[in-house]
């Protein structure tokens, strides 16, 4: 993942600026992107990115483990690298270091294990979490048949590993997907902080979508502060 200037990578803007109201206000350029949709997004969530507008919304607000290339070839992301062992049932992902969220916390194994078992939980609904299922223990942790994911692994700080059920060749392409984007772990409740339905850091305004810094970044001074709400 490049280091880009925090305002590059913080701020997605549809229809309006980050920030902004629609209010016609001019802005730098080099900190927006805007980008149309026939029809809007389901939600700003990972969890939740069940059609394409959503999706697209997720793949440029997001970050996962890997990430596809204009020309589809797959790449590293947040992490920098993964190697495969046992006959591919193992997958160790090494997890790039300095990157940290938009509130300043640090990406780390468990922030990984979080976002998917956010994903598979049963309340979560988001409805496509099959790319997640190749990890033993996902599909029946998504069913209610299991109060674990027992192929999910923290190695230090540093790594997580993945066991699968079988060999699967194309699984780090699966991490590609939007659903399995990594979040940071929401923060506690509390008043008008979080609303229903959205992604950590993100609002969403009936056509109009404003989500700034969810994505991971790699910070190259101090960690950004958290938005005031």
């Amino acid at each position: 993942m490049r280091a880009l200037p925090v305002t590059t990578l913080a701020c997605l803007v549809v229809t309006t600026a980050c920030g902004g109201g629609g209010d016609g206000q001019s802005h730098s350029r080099g900190s927006q992107l805007t980008y149309y949709e026939t029809y809007d997004p389901r939600s700003l969530d990972p969890a939740l990115s069940t059609d394409v507008p959503t999706g697209e919304m997720v793949a440029l607000a997001y970050d996962g483990l890997t990430q596809f290339d204009p020309d589809g070839r797959l790449l590293p992301a947040l992490a920098d690298r993964w190697t495969v062992a046992r006959g591919g049932l193992r997958y160790v992902f090494h997890l790039r270091a300095g990157v940290r969220f938009h509130d300043g916390t640090r990406l780390t194994p468990e922030a990984v294990r979080q976002s998917f078992l956010r994903v598979l939980t049963p309340g979560t609904r988001g409805g496509r979490a099959w790319p997640l299922y190749p990890i033993a223990g996902a599909a029946a942790y998504a069913a209610g048949r299991s109060s674990e994911v027992t192929g999910i692994g923290l190695l230090g700080d540093s790594a997580v590993a993945f066991d699968l059920a079988e060999p699967l060749a194309i699984f780090p392409k699966f991490l590609a997907m939007p659903v399995a984007a990594v979040v940071p772990a929401l923060p506690p409740p509390t008043s008008g902080s979080i609303r229903s339905g959205a992604a950590p850091g993100a609002s969403w305004r009936g056509s109009t979508t404003t989500t700034c810094g969810s994505r991971a970044i790699r910070t190259t001074g101090p960690a950004p502060r958290p938005p005031t709400r």
